[in-house]
């Protein structure tokens, strides 16, 4: 017997489509736990780390509590931390990442921000 085939593109979506009753599980905790816990060494590393470290984007964004995407959208936007491309991986100087940080606008209220733009 030959496994039975939809006809028309409209069954075929319905083949393929999951089923709406099916619930994915969440990770487990601990899972959650270790990323947390990777998440917090690489903002350890950074800080610990002497001026002339490097580091991956991974790290940079976990010490500035941004994104990875972030980092590469202000890579071609521009406006992000100076970075080093070597072949195809790209590194942050620590002493860069702190340049940025320091050159980045310092208020003590939201109102500050309204008059300044």
């Amino acid at each position: 017997m030959e496994p039975a085939v939809p006809t028309s593109a409209h069954a075929a979506t319905q083949v393929l489509r999951p089923s709406p009753s099916v619930v994915r599980p969440s990770p487990p905790d601990d899972l959650v736990h270790h990323f947390r816990a990777t998440v917090d060494d690489l903002v350890r590393q950074f800080w610990a780390a002497p001026a002339e470290a490097v580091f991956r984007q991974r790290t940079v964004a976990a010490a500035l509590c941004k994104s990875e995407s972030w980092c590469e959208r202000k890579r071609w936007e521009g406006g992000g931390p100076r970075y080093i491309k070597a072949g195809r991986s790209v590194i942050y100087r620590k002493s860069a990442v702190l340049e940025w940080l320091e050159s980045q606008q310092q208020v003590s209220s939201t109102s500050e921000v309204e008059e300044a733009a």
